[in-house]
């Protein structure tokens, strides 16, 4: 598993992390006539990387702690192809293949690539950079009306029809939709607060990176996801509880510096009207709207449709929103889901939610491991962060299997934990080649 990827390889994994930003923008603004060749063509980039990596002798290996869980799970998946319920259309069980399936390999290519810690700390830094312009246009967006140009999404709409929080919009960033943004912010400010926390470990003090965090948060606010804010900020919290649990006289000394840096941030926030406008209207959406307590009792009932799934299910990708026209018999589909819960136990009955429960909570012991094991402090403070963002999808709080974006950070994250792992293993290995 050692060694770096090809030349070919490296072109097609960043071109997929770079058309993940891309494809919005040309489905909203420049090609929205082709918007469904546009979604499809990252599935084409990934499978070219696939294909590449393999003819080029790599192996698609994953961690021990939980490939026999994975296995099983794939398995399943494939049976699950030939449960045809509730379509006779074989292009509802290829999505949801693809769905469950094609970012996994990710994990053995991403571990493969990253050979160091400065690999793993140079990507996060540029993926930081590229957050910049984005954030800024979010911001351009939330001050637009709802009829902008800026304001569109991947298919036609009425202005009205352009969700609001307050008076302002519901911002997108270069996204096709407000969910494909709200899981990228989610996801992207781990690896934010991580590039803070890091330099204050290691003594520095880069403004820039910690512009880009607060610039971030104000998003979070106008995009008016009230579950990835609330959820990002009791995560960070008990990251900084287990760091400090762990005794490292470093990254204690970093807390004062951190504090200071938070108030300012706060002070930012609370006094230009971005940060003030954006805080209220969250607030408001936060504590007004009312549909909080029935998602939450969904999400606390994953099981509710069982007695329509069964212990196999309807098939694979019954419940994929992009497919919905092509159900021939909707008798016995609910008229309406939206949490994973229901979705997986609608696609794959008892025994695959079962299989995925486990396997993710496999996932997240292994996370433990590396992370207690991890001697370099910054890794050791990554690979918390990662143990940290899987950790809810244990409890069905993710939609990896129905969102793109969810699925590509949940595994592309499942790479940088296996290379922390790995660069772990050979820095134990080199000192004993040397006393030998």
């Amino acid at each position: 598993m050692q060694g770096n990827l090809s030349r070919n390889s490296k072109i097609l994994l960043f071109s997929f992390f770079f058309y993940l930003i891309l494809e919005g923008m040309l489905r909203k603004w420049f090609l929205p006539s082709l918007g469904q060749p546009l979604f499809l063509f990252k599935y084409v980039i990934l499978i070219a990387l696939y294909i590449n990596y393999i003819g080029e002798g790599g192996k698609i290996t994953f961690p021990a702690t939980y490939r026999p869980f994975l296995a099983a799970y794939f398995v399943y998946g494939l049976l699950c192809f030939f449960n045809l319920r509730v379509s006779d259309n074989v292009i509802v069980p290829i999505f949801g293949l693809i769905n469950h399936f094609i970012y996994m390999p990710l994990v053995s290519i991403l571990a493969r690539y990253f050979v160091d810690e400065r690999q793993i700390n140079d990507f996060i830094f540029k993926s930081s950079l590229v957050c910049i312009p984005i954030f800024i246009l979010g911001v351009m967006q939330y001050y637009s009306p709802q009829d902008s140009i800026l304001n569109r999404y991947a298919t036609e709409q009425d202005a009205a029809d352009v969700a609001v929080v307050g008076d302002k919009v519901r911002i997108t960033g270069v996204f096709s939709y407000i969910a494909t943004y709200a899981v990228f912010l989610y996801g992207i400010m781990f690896l934010l607060f991580y590039n803070i926390v890091n330099d204050l470990i290691l003594k520095k003090y880069n403004i820039i990176k910690i512009s880009i965090f607060i610039f971030g948060i104000i998003n979070m606010f106008m995009i008016g996801s009230r579950g990835i804010v609330l959820q990002l900020g009791i995560l960070i919290a008990v990251y900084l509880i287990v760091l400090t649990l762990t005794g490292r006289a470093s990254i204690l000394a970093s807390y004062v510096p951190l504090i200071l840096f938070g108030a300012v941030g706060f002070l930012i926030i609370a006094n230009t009207e971005a940060g003030v406008e954006s805080f209220t209207n969250f607030s408001d959406r936060l504590t007004q709207v009312g549909d909080a307590a029935g998602r939450i009792d969904r999400l606390l009932s994953p099981l509710m449709n069982l007695e329509v799934a069964g212990p196999f299910g309807l098939g694979l990708g019954v419940a994929y929103q992009g497919v919905q026209g092509f159900i021939t018999d909707r008798t016995l589909l609910p008229s309406y889901f939206e949490e994973e819960g229901d979705r997986l136990v609608l696609e794959i009955g008892l025994v695959g939610y079962l299989l995925i429960l486990t396997m993710r909570i496999m996932i997240f012991l292994y996370n433990v491991k590396v992370f207690r094991r991890t001697q370099r402090i910054s890794l050791m403070s990554l690979s918390l962060l990662i143990a940290l963002y899987q950790l809810p999808s244990i409890f069905g709080l993710s939609n990896m299997e129905f969102n793109y974006m969810d699925g590509a950070f949940f595994w592309t994250f499942g790479g940088i934990q296996y290379a922390i792992d790995l660069i772990g293993q050979r820095a134990e290995i080199k000192p004993l080649q040397n006393a030998a």
